[in-house]
């Protein structure tokens, strides 16, 4: 089977590496931020928290996020 998967399990990210479009580590994946809808909808994945340096953590709007991976998540800027 090819393509994009339709699940991914939140279990599996947490503590992964967070990577910018330069190959640099600027984290770990901490937390994902999810909205629930209303009428059965599935819910909506709003954004990631990262822990970057000083164990300071910063939300990132899934905009933002160009690949979520088994062992690492790669970011835009």
């Amino acid at each position: 089977m090819t393509g994009v998967p339709l699940r991914v399990f939140v279990s599996h990210l947490a503590g992964v590496a967070v990577f910018d479009p330069n190959g640099d580590q600027v984290g770990r994946l901490r937390d994902v931020v999810v909205g629930l809808r209303l009428a059965g909808k599935p819910p909506r994945v709003l954004g990631i928290v990262v822990e970057v340096v000083g164990r300071r953590r910063v939300f990132l709007p899934m905009n933002r996020v160009t690949s979520l991976e088994a062992r690492q998540v790669i970011t835009t800027g």
